[in-house]
């Protein structure tokens, strides 16, 4: 999963304790424009974000604001003070980000493709059936139906079927 100019932007809130109206507004003190400046080099250095696009985002700036805060932190990160260690806290924050965001959106997409929805009339079932599906609900309908319902339970789920059929 690729990581965007909002991941990043969370990322150095989250690590400055900043939110991100603040990250994007007009404030110059050094507690909010170092981690814009942060940020606007991280975007350069992890997205495919031009300088027009990082300079809008943050602000409405101009294109020249976010080359001077790249070449700040290259600055600040050759003098080997602080600023090593808070790039690679907003990235370890990113990381921790990245994997949880995958595996919700695999979590969903197993629960789509397997779950069977009964719909019903007044509280008593009509015998009607489907599967959630990424293209929709499919309806489960005569012979094919537990064929279906063996496919969506899983392989093991058949095979228990045909030794308690013998």
């Amino acid at each position: 999963m690729s990581i965007g100019i909002r991941d990043i932007e969370r990322a150095v809130c989250q690590r400055f304790h900043l939110t991100p109206e603040q990250l994007r507004g007009r404030d110059v003190r050094r507690k909010i424009a170092r981690p814009r400046q942060i940020a606007m080099y991280l975007v350069r250095d992890m997205t495919d974000a031009s300088l027009h696009q990082v300079a809008r985002h943050f602000g409405g700036r101009d294109h020249t604001t976010v080359i001077h805060a790249a070449r700040r932190v290259v600055k600040l990160i050759e003098d080997g003070r602080t600023m090593p260690r808070y790039l690679d806290e907003i990235r370890a924050i990113l990381a921790a980000m990245t994997p949880h965001r995958e595996t919700l959106h695999q979590q969903v997409e197993a629960e789509e493709l397997v779950t069977i929805v009964d719909e019903t009339t007044q509280g008593r079932s009509n015998g009607l059936a489907a599967v959630l599906t990424p293209r929709g609900a499919e309806p489960l309908t005569g012979e094919g139906e537990q064929r279906q319902r063996a496919n969506i339970a899983g392989p093991r789920a058949s095979e228990d079927r045909r030794a308690q059929s013998t």
